[in-house]
């Protein structure tokens, strides 16, 4: 899977990163949900 991590907080977007993750595993109770598209925008 793949996942977007913040790297450097204080560098804003050049912090982000593309990180190859692995798949999470549902516990009792819990739900997985599969985001197709997300958007970021930064705080200034």
């Amino acid at each position: 899977m793949r996942a977007i991590t913040v790297r450097d907080r204080a560098a804003g977007v050049g912090g982000l990163s593309l990180t190859e993750m692995p798949y999470p595993h549902a516990a009792e109770n819990d739900v997985i949900v599969r985001v197709h598209a997300a958007g970021f925008t930064p705080n200034t």
